[in-house]
């Protein structure tokens, strides 16, 4: 069962990106882009850092809270923002050699062993190609991808086409794959979280995340009792789902908008401050 698991996934992810992508001299900040995969940027609001793995070959990024930004990821590899001084670091590699590290997420460390690809020390940014020797990376990875895709493609309706309810009252729409959709009713001021509905489908299963009356609810969806049934009935949890609550959060995390006051932004920081308060799973 493991044997075949890794093998769908090892087909996904086909060709690892050092062997897509050919850099120009180390240093010149100048690759060729022929990667398998796209990468998917993270919200730029959110703390994802990359650290020293164990083992004899840990990558070279410092131990402190200036550590490598994880700027954007994919099931092939990564690009960090580096510090001067771990600019300087990554000057002593060689694409040949395989370091490990963890890729720290909020509330979630994936173990990953890569190539460094190509850095720049002018832009002080470093390109990673993972190296894939078994699947407990690929799993963890998709994980997060899969929400991070639907969070890239979240685009808000038009409040011409919204009904009378959302038309008005300071509400913000957003769909994206799935269908995943964002219903966002902030103050006057448009600074703070009023009420939230989230709807989202993985296959035959819907789940629902709400804050209404200054409360959180979760909810997933009853089995279908006939054939071809049009409405789907929602079972709300007694307790918070902690999975939904981090399905929601990874989906945000693939959102990136510069502004701070976004809607879908200030719900990510509500999200984070919920999950944090959760006990870990």
């Amino acid at each position: 069962m493991i044997k075949g698991m890794w093998q769908k996934l090892a087909a996904l992810v086909g060709q690892t990106e050092h062997q897509q992508e050919r850099e120009k001299p180390q240093g010149s900040g100048a690759f060729a882009d022929k990667r398998s995969h796209s990468r998917l940027a993270l919200n730029r609001h959110a703390v994802c850092t990359v650290i020293a793995g164990t083992g004899d070959s840990p990558l070279p990024v410092n131990t402190d809270q200036q550590s490598a930004r994880l700027i954007d990821i994919s099931y092939g590899g990564m690009k960090l923002a580096l510090s001067k001084s771990e600019s300087q670091k990554f000057a002593a590699t060689t694409p040949e050699q395989i370091y490990t590290c963890l890729i720290c997420l909020p509330n979630q460390k994936i173990p990953a062993r890569l190539r460094i690809v190509y850095y720049s020390t002018s832009r002080l940014q470093a390109g990673c190609s993972f190296e894939h020797a078994d699947n407990d990376t690929l799993i963890q990875l998709r994980e997060i991808l899969e929400p991070l895709k639907t969070g890239e493609s979240l685009r808000q309706t038009d409040p011409k086409m919204l009904n009378e309810k959302y038309a008005s009252g300071n509400w913000f729409i957003y769909r994206g794959y799935g269908p995943t959709d964002f219903s966002v009713r902030l103050d006057e001021g448009h600074k703070s979280l009023v009420e939230l509905v989230v709807t989202m489908r993985t296959l035959d299963t819907y789940s629902e995340l709400s804050f209404v009356d200054g409360s959180w609810r979760t909810a997933k969806s009853a089995a279908k009792t006939s054939i071809g049934r049009a409405s789907v009935q929602m079972l709300r949890d007694r307790e918070l789902d902690p999975s939904v609550i981090r399905q929601t959060a990874h989906t945000l995390l693939g959102f990136d908008h510069p502004d701070d006051n976004h809607p879908l932004n200030l719900v990510y920081r509500e999200l984070a401050a919920l999950s944090a308060s959760l006990p870990s799973s």
